[in-house]
């Protein structure tokens, strides 16, 4: 769509995006949604790009990150010419701000791939539109997408562990299930991370689309199973979601799990709002998947903080045994080592249902650091010792 047929949204449509209406508007204009299937869709993909952006990963700048940056815009000025043209558009403020990020966006992409590590872009002259051609002189490799990949990965696994061994039966596993399945994001992300490996050399570009197809079935065949156990009033076919979280390729470097290590220390600067997944008045669940919402969110500070308001009032609670593992990785990905030392060995370790759910990379990383405090804890007199 060019700038200029852009039609701007009411505002009552951004008030509703941005959680801003009352209870009874809110539900009228959902209403208003249902009879104008254009707006609910303007409405979705709006929603869904800022879910999208919400999922990217921060990271650190390397040290010279001012100076390559200074010397690649000696030969682009994408995001300049994306706020002159989108400047003349009469939209909404916060529209023409998000429209100026993802042209910002757009413009480190293609400075990315047309930056080798040696030598200099080839620019052609502008075309029609305005926009200079740039002849692509590499490509993005696997090791630039890897710390995504991996991160995907990971949420695979969370999703598998916390569906097999949580231990909850009856209403309360579709609730989970359905949980899990919701906040993991594991079938939006798959479509949105296979434009991320289309330029991979094969066999690498090959795999991971593999490893997303068979992964996107996989969720619409739990999602299919939770709705046929609720229609049919039955608990869930275990069996079926074992075979078919089992049937999802795995690529050879994502298993190896000394490549895949994904950064999981420190407090996260993002803020987990509340679970999105509706709950009803299941007081018990919500705080459980406040917990896990800020777990996927790798917000692991918040998810420590949440675990521990689910133990608090339900100490023996449905969920108590998932929350205690996770409060114990929380703790550990959020760097507080001795708490987290202390709850992995005074409430999961001997457990075996609660041990299940930790992570094997997390559990190399609770012996770690069970040896370093062995090695920090003074050695015993003569005396002690007779």
């Amino acid at each position: 769509m060019e700038p200029s047929e852009y039609t701007p949204l009411s505002r009552e449509a951004h008030a509703y995006i941005d959680g801003l209406l009352d209870a009874e508007a809110e539900r009228a204009f959902v209403r208003r949604m249902e009879r104008d299937p254009d707006l609910k869709q303007r409405v979705d993909e709006i929603q869904a790009a800022r879910r999208m952006l919400a999922s990217v990963a921060l990271v650190e700048p390397p040290a010279d990150f001012d100076a390559g940056l200074r010397e690649r815009l000696r030969f682009a000025d994408l995001a300049g010419q994306a706020r002159a043209r989108i400047g003349r558009v009469g939209s909404p403020l916060w529209q023409r701000v998000a429209q100026i990020a993802a042209g910002a966006l757009a413009a480190s992409i293609v400075l990315t791939v047309i930056m080798p590590g040696t030598g200099e872009p080839v620019a052609a002259p502008s075309n029609a539109s305005g926009y200079a051609d740039f002849t692509p002189v590499a490509a993005v490799s696997e090791t630039d997408v890897l710390p995504l990949l991996a991160d995907h990965f990971d949420r695979y696994r969370e999703l598998k562990r916390n569906v097999l061994y949580s231990g909850v039966e009856g209403h309360s596993q579709r609730d989970l299930v359905r949980g899990e399945l919701e906040l993991s994001d594991l079938g939006p992300r798959c479509k949105r991370l296979r434009a991320l490996v289309a330029s991979l050399p094969e066999p690498q570009r090959r795999e991971y689309l593999r490893f997303f197809d068979t992964l996107s079935t996989c969720c619409e065949a739990i999602d299919a199973e939770l709705v046929r156990a609720r229609n049919d009033g039955r608990e869930l076919d275990m069996a079926a979601i074992n075979a078919t979280l089992a049937a999802v390729y795995l690529p050879r470097r994502l298993s190896d799990e000394r490549a895949m290590m994904v950064t999981r220390v420190g407090p996260s600067t993002r803020e987990t709002q509340a679970t999105r997944v509706s709950v009803g008045s299941d007081r018990e669940l919500s705080l459980y998947l406040t917990a896990r919402e800020a777990h996927y969110a790798r917000d692991y500070d918040a998810a420590s903080r949440a675990f521990s308001a689910y133990l608090a009032e339900y100490s023996r609670g449905r969920y108590a045994d998932c929350a205690r593992a996770g409060k114990a990785v929380a703790l550990l990905r959020a760097g507080y080592n001795d708490a987290a030392l202390d709850a992995w060995i005074g409430e999961v370790r001997d457990h075996s249902k609660r041990a299940a759910l930790v992570d094997s990379t997390d559990q190399q990383q609770f012996r770690q650091a069970e040896q370093e405090r062995q090695k920090r804890a003074p050695k015993p007199t003569p005396d002690e010792d007779k």
